[in-house]
């Protein structure tokens, strides 16, 4: 199991056959100082996403309309896989990296701090795109000189570079038997996990956009190709489902107000 300076098992989600992506990061890595190890990411594309028993197709019907694509549920379980032998290897933490990652010159500092505050989150985000930093947030505690661990009162999206400890791999797993949602979607969920997920600002991580994305453009389109009465009830359910979702967000926004959890491992 490699570490990284800090001590930190390191994981690199790739395809076997991306090259490019994989010199990228390697190069990245080696810069900061990080010794890291590819994990083989699933495949999706040729999957037959309505029939895998990981995958909640009927609830995602309701919720969005539309199914997952192969790329998205390819992602999905190639965390899930991550999530598993951080458990079969009793990881207490592991830093998570998908390959399209571009990473801050600071990472490594604010990684080697975020090594001795696990019991104050279980999943730490690494988000650096504007529209998500230009968001509202609360500062939970500092870290590092000017970066500190935040709450925001969305859920974005993203899965690119994330700290998760034993706890938080545990609990997501059993949200990952049969799930509707594409794993970003679900690190956010957290008023259906329980889970305690913070993000640091400013970012120090965002996603190279210059690859062309193996989770395909498909998530893309909005369009609802359904029967006229399958989409009526659609307009229906997502109402519920969008309701839910902002109730889901400004609970766990405000009812955890400054200050860390104390988390039971």
């Amino acid at each position: 199991m490699t570490m990284s300076g800090p001590g930190i098992p390191v994981f690199v989600i790739s395809l076997s056959g991306e090259t490019s992506r994989r010199e990228s990061v390697k190069t990245q890595l080696g810069r900061l100082g990080i010794p890291f190890e590819f994990f083989d990411a699933v495949d999706g594309r040729g999957m037959d996403v309505k029939t895998h028993p990981a995958y909640d197709g009927p609830r995602r019907i309701r919720c969005f309309g539309k199914h997952l694509t192969g790329g998205e549920l390819g992602c999905l379980l190639s965390h899930k896989a991550l999530y598993e032998t951080i458990l079969e290897n009793n990881l207490d933490l592991a830093l998570i990296l998908e390959d399209d990652v571009i990473l801050e010159d600071d990472f490594k500092i604010v990684l080697e701090d975020a090594r001795n505050k696990t019991d104050r989150f279980d999943i730490l985000r690494f988000l650096g795109s504007p529209k998500v930093m230009n968001r509202a947030h609360r500062d939970v505690f500092s870290m590092a000189g000017i970066y500190r661990a935040v709450r925001m009162p969305t859920a974005p999206g993203g899965a690119h570079a994330y700290l998760i400890t034993h706890r938080g791999a545990r609990i997501m797993l059993q949200h990952l038997q049969k799930n509707p949602f594409p794993i970003d979607t679900l690190i956010g969920r957290t008023w259906q996990t329980g889970l305690e997920v913070l993000a640091v600002k400013p970012g120090l991580a965002k996603q190279n956009l210059d690859f062309i994305s193996a989770i395909e453009t498909d998530r893309f389109d909005k369009k609802i190709n359904l029967p006229p009465l399958k989409k009526a009830i659609f307009l229906l359910t997502r109402g519920l489902f969008k309701i839910s979702e902002a109730a889901g967000k400004r609970f766990i926004y405000w009812s955890r107000f400054y200050g860390p959890r104390n988390l039971v491992k």
